[in-house]
């Protein structure tokens, strides 16, 4: 019997070759298992050798929809034509008439339900014998189950698998019920509505929002505008054009005719189509929302990238903003050559040639680690692939000079002077943090009418949650000891990590928390008690009455809460 190799994809980068070959091993002899690695790192991608090719059929039949480690991974055949000659052989009663069911060991969870895959040159295999024929007008499509899995079908690789199951059933495409999975399809990580907030004096960093004793006062000075492109009246607009991906806000100051200030915001967002468009906000003199004419639209002169370009991100900070396109090059909007603000380009997206990769942090021909030892601890401080960084693999940037590496790691910018002229990257032991690696960082500026202060939150893998006060971003290496042995506070978040999103603000005293349902959770870090705070930011976002069916899919800042 020949041996199957199968290409494991979407893995979780904790998942391990010997959880595959534990998990392969229930349906048949497992030769070997391998993951594509990276420094150290998993690539998300495996092979795995089967003794028999049938049981590497039998592993894609059972496990087609398997969730391990909390990622939906996919499994197919190294050779597909080979697959495909070798499924005209199968055993076409096996497995065709089986019940949907659901089984859950650890971690993992298959459902084990008809396989869909097919081909459009076998487009007359049918793959599950029909029994009821009666359905709506549509004929051989079995009994109502086949439109509650296409109802309930959300990814977009099992939509198009789905379409081609059939000539008979291509007729679905026009269903309204599938044209409704398609668009759940498309719709993954986007958002349809923003509700934008601000407050006078123009302020962008609204925590009182979340908070759970938030006067009548407080919410009489708050202003909302809500922005859904699903509302456009335009019936030819492609709908991946009323898709937001990403979005930032920048305030921008703005002055009539008559020479009066009025607070505007320009909002930035790339659509399903990987466009980066723009929606400015403005208010009137009584703090009013007001539509933005063609004349004013003219007059913040915005010139955007081409629709041609495609973009993945779009960041910014105060009054600059900055875009990644899909093939890696950074433009930017209101950035001088030198990499700092200014107006010198005007209102003109472009790539920047200050930002270009030479000399970077991670060039390890020119730049080599240089760590605090007593901070650094039992970490390595070889030299390695990543400049300053050394071994350490850095794959994110968390506010308030901090980076988070791969394998949870928390790299700080200190610096070695108070002149701020010289500094290094130093890793931080996990023992700093009660022995665990860390799963988020967040630097929480607070700006009042009394004072400024921040903070840093870090969140351990167990869920910990850990609050460092110092009053500057900066930390020096006479500083950074003491702050980081003497916590404000330390406790634990009241749902698993598993259930957080990477939305949190936070103000004197609190945090509030996004999870992954669309709840906003506070949580006063003083005593430790937390209450849900959603419904207010409902309200406002369903002023018009039209959110229903939308939960909070990311916040930033406290002013801007994205729905879908």
């Amino acid at each position: 019997m020949t041996a199957g190799t199968l290409i494991i994809q979407n893995l979780n980068k904790k998942t391990t070759a010997e959880t595959i070959e534990h998990l392969f091993e229930r349906i048949g002899e497992v030769d070997y298992v391998r993951i594509e690695s990276e420094y150290g790192v998993s690539k998300g991608i495996g092979y795995a050798k089967m003794a028999n090719f049938e049981t590497a059929l039998k592993i894609i039949e059972i496990f087609h929809m398997l969730i391990l480690d909390d990622n939906q991974i996919r499994i197919e055949l190294e050779n597909e034509e080979t697959m495909d000659d070798n499924n005209q052989n199968k055993d076409k009663s096996a497995s065709k008439n089986e019940d949907l069911t659901l089984s859950k060991v650890g971690s993992v969870q298959s459902v084990n339900q008809p396989n869909f895959q097919s081909n459009l040159n076998q487009s007359e295999q049918i793959i599950v014998v029909p029994q009821d024929y009666n359905v709506g007008g549509l004929t051989k499509l079995g009994s109502d189950i086949w439109l509650e899995i296409i109802n309930d079908t959300t990814d977009l690789r099992d939509v198009q698998q789905m379409l081609c199951i059939n000539k008979k059933i291509y007729s679905l495409k026009e269903h309204p019920r599938f044209r409704k999975s398609v668009e759940n399809g498309l719709s993954q990580n986007t958002c349809r509505r923003i509700l934008v907030i601000g407050e006078p004096p123009h302020n962008l960093l609204i925590n009182t929002i979340p908070k759970p004793d938030r006067t009548e006062r407080d919410k009489q000075e708050i202003l909302s505008v809500i922005i859904d492109l699903t509302t456009k009246v335009n019936q030819n607009l492609n709908y991946l054009s009323q898709l937001i991906k990403k979005v930032s806000i920048v305030p921008y100051y703005y002055y009539g005719k008559d020479l009066t200030q009025k607070p505007t915001y320009y909002v930035f967002y790339i659509n399903g189509l990987n466009q980066l468009k723009m929606k400015p906000i403005m208010f009137n003199k009584n703090l009013q929302y007001v539509d933005v004419d063609l004349q004013i639209e003219q007059d913040i002169k915005i010139e955007l990238p081409p629709e041609s370009v495609q973009f993945v991100d779009v960041q910014s900070r105060r009054q600059y903003s900055m875009a990644l396109t899909i093939d890696g090059q950074l433009w930017s909007c209101y950035m001088n050559d030198d990499g700092f603000h200014g107006y010198s380009t005007g209102g003109q997206w472009r790539v920047n040639p200050h930002l270009i990769a030479q000399n970077e942090l991670t060039d390890t021909n020119k730049m080599k680690p240089k760590f605090i030892d007593e901070v650094r601890g039992q970490l390595s401080d070889e030299v390695g692939p990543f400049g300053v960084f050394g071994t350490f693999h850095v794959v994110k940037c968390c506010g308030g000079q901090s980076f988070l590496t791969a394998d949870g790691i928390v790299i700080q910018k200190v610096y070695q002077d108070h002149y701020e002229k010289s500094y290094l990257y130093t890793p931080i032991d996990p023992k700093w943090f009660f022995g665990e690696r860390i799963a988020d960082i967040h630097y929480i500026q607070v700006d009042s009418q009394d004072c400024w202060f921040s903070y840093r939150v870090y969140i351990t893998l167990s869920g910990k949650v850990i609050i460092l006060f110092h009053h500057d971003e900066q930390l020096y290496t006479d500083t950074i000891i003491e702050v980081l042995s003497k916590p404000d506070s330390v406790f634990q978040l009241p749902f698993p990590l598993s259930e957080m999103t990477t939305s949190i603000v936070g103000d004197w005293g609190y945090i509030s928390v996004l999870k992954k349902d669309g709840q906003i959770i506070n949580i006063n870090f003083r005593d430790e008690v937390d209450c849900d705070v959603t419904d207010y930011i409902t309200e406002l976002a369903n002023a018009d009455g039209a959110l229903s069916g939308m939960k909070i899919k990311e916040f930033q800042s406290g002013s801007m809460f994205l729905f879908g």
